[in-house]
């Protein structure tokens, strides 16, 4: 297996389990998640992709199943989603280096930093946008303490998912 066809089953492997992933938690509920995991395990061009994708998946899971209402403000709040969530893949992104860099304990100390770092960057976007657009509506603490949870299982469940398919693959590649 060529290093190109490896690159693309990395690339099917996180865009596969991030489809599943906002099934689970749909709204792109889990898009910090997906942003730390894409950018760990693919380029900035194809972790971008990959959240854009999902992020689409998402909002048009929202308007179309869910009726989710096609007002300026609901429109506004699911571009602002996207745009917090490209974000966070580009700062995660920027971390990345440093993860791959590193021994095995200091990797998992710096991917929780980079988490926390992608996490308040997404959050700052959307109470900027919160703030200046919806003027405070739909940002509570009690939203953002969930936004959190649901992103710190999904990040642990999609990076062991995503790693342990990948390592599969891998060895599988290295028996052929």
């Amino acid at each position: 297996m060529s290093d190109r066809s490896l690159a693309r089953i990395r690339f099917a492997v996180v865009l596969g389990f991030g489809l599943v992933l906002n099934t689970v938690w749909f709204c792109g509920g889990a898009l910090v998640a997906l942003a730390v995991v894409a950018a760990c395990e693919l380029s900035l061009g194809e972790a971008l992709a990959v959240t854009g994708l999902v992020w689409f998946a998402a909002q048009t899971e929202g308007f179309a199943c869910f009726h989710y209402p096609q007002d300026a403000l609901t429109i506004g709040w699911g571009a602002a989603l996207g745009l917090a969530a490209l974000l966070a893949t580009a700062v995660a992104s920027l971390v990345r280096a440093r993860i791959r860099a590193s021994s095995l304990a200091v990797r998992a100390g710096r991917a929780g930093g980079a988490f926390a770092i992608t996490f308040v960057s997404y959050e700052a976007a959307l109470f900027a946008f919160s703030r200046t657009v919806a003027h405070g509506d739909g940002f509570a603490a009690a939203v953002v303490a969930e936004v959190l949870r649901t992103n710190v299982v999904a990040a642990a469940a999609l990076g062991l998912a995503t790693s342990l398919t990948l390592r599969a693959v891998a060895t599988r590649r290295t028996v052929a």
